[in-house]
């Protein structure tokens, strides 16, 4: 053994020998070469984790963004369609109130001429069958007893007038009716 005075100056007197691997420390460094090779994997490891939590972090701002300029181009593009529909609903509108306008009273006056035209159609037919059936009475009758010719325009002159009222009452209720009809037509009109 040795004694512990030398140690110290051994320790300075020792020069090691070059070592025939050039990837290695040199011994005495402290590190050898895998360790660099760990340490270096170690920090590039923690700067790509830094750099994808960056990332990470930068992706979901930019998704929350996205997210919301979608909602903001969704409300305008809804918007937007509204505003088309509303607007082609008013023309729509437009439209049939002028044609309302324009065509429905033509169109009530073509149905009451119609129904009026149906109801004298029913009339003269009635009267024309009454007229048949009275000249058949009178042509049975008329040999019987032939009526004196004042007495005969006298009766003539009590039925007549009020045959020719009840046909003025029939006119009139019939304009009525058509001034009622048109009247209200107007007020439909007006409320649209």
């Amino acid at each position: 053994m040795q004694s512990f005075a030398k140690l110290p100056a051994m320790l300075v007197r020792y020069e090691p020998t070059p070592s025939p691997n050039p990837a290695s420390a040199p011994p005495g460094s402290g590190l050898d070469w895998w360790q660099i090779v760990v340490a270096a994997g170690v920090v590039v490891g923690l700067v790509v984790g830094i750099v994808q939590v960056v990332f990470w972090v930068q992706d979901r701002r930019t998704r929350r963004e996205q997210q919301r300029l979608f909602e903001i181009i969704g409300n305008q593009l809804n918007a937007e369609r509204a505003r088309v529909e509303a607007v082609q609903s008013t023309a729509l509108v437009a439209e049939l109130r002028a044609q309302i306008e324009r065509d429905l009273p033509a169109e009530a006056r073509r149905v009451h001429l119609s129904e009026r035209l149906q109801s004298l159609a029913r009339s003269i037919t009635a009267d024309f069958e009454e007229y048949q059936q009275i000249e058949k009475e009178m042509a049975q009758t008329a040999s019987a007893s032939p009526l004196h010719e004042q007495v005969r325009s006298v009766v003539e002159q009590a039925i007549l007038p009020a045959r020719q009222m009840d046909r003025r009452r029939d006119r009139f209720v019939l304009i009525m009716l058509d001034l009622l009809a048109a009247s209200t037509l107007q007020l439909r009109l007006i409320e649209l």
